[in-house]
């Protein structure tokens, strides 16, 4: 039996088959892009976070603030944010607020303050932990 009228049908397999090929590569490189991107938003926020909490225990050490209104304490020495992991990519900021529990209206903060660390990448906040500071 001959089969007729089948010159182009391979041709026009093939585009098919080629337009398939692309549709499903295009998808493949999307989502190894997406999970690349998501992987290096959470490197981000784990190295933010240890940054963070490392610098709130160093606050800890720090001699209680009771002169400078409003408290300052300085980023831990020992962390050099030029270097790798952090590679001038993060900043850290620290604020100190004196607290009133008593409500008296003084800027006696009675030996309590909230420290905050805000760590940001590329400019952006991606992590912000607050604690208190007691003078005992």
């Amino acid at each position: 039996m001959k089969i007729r009228n089948q010159k182009g049908q391979t041709l026009i397999e093939v585009i098919i088959a080629m337009t398939i090929l692309g549709i499903v590569v295009s998808g493949l490189l999307t989502a190894m892009h997406i999970t690349y991107k998501t992987t290096d938003d959470v490197n981000d926020r784990t190295i933010a976070e240890s940054l963070a909490r490392g610098q709130l225990e160093y606050i800890k050490t720090c001699a209680y603030n009771d002169v400078q209104n409003p408290p300052e304490y300085g980023l831990d020495p020992d962390i050099d944010l030029s270097a790798t992991p952090y590679s001038d990519n993060f900043q850290v900021d620290i604020t100190a607020v004196r607290l009133d529990p008593s409500q008296n209206g003084t800027d006696d903060d009675e030996g309590i303050q909230e420290v905050t660390v805000t760590v940001r990448a590329n400019g952006e906040a991606i992590f912000t932990v607050a604690e208190y500071k007691v003078n005992r």
